[in-house]
């Protein structure tokens, strides 16, 4: 996975979310993702964190960037 990331120029950083409910974020505007310790399937969320990054680290470049809502934004992800 780190040469993916790396690859990808995405770096993982620590975990840092205090809410229970969420095993992964994404930074798509910096490329940084992190995967909670506690996450079910780690590399699954870490995917759906890259994911996250390729598909909306440039919304100023996207035509629908103002009606990207934060659902959509996570089926794409999916």
């Amino acid at each position: 996975a780190e040469r993916a990331l790396a690859a990808l120029d995405i770096t993982r950083e620590d975990f840092q979310h205090t809410n229970g409910n969420v095993q992964g974020y994404a930074k798509p505007d910096t490329r940084r993702v992190a995967v909670s310790t506690l996450a079910v399937n780690p590399a699954k969320t870490l995917f759906h964190e890259i994911a996250h990054c390729l598909l909306h680290s440039d919304q100023a470049r996207m035509e629908d960037a103002a009606d990207l809502t934060r659902d959509l934004a996570e089926v794409e992800a999916e």
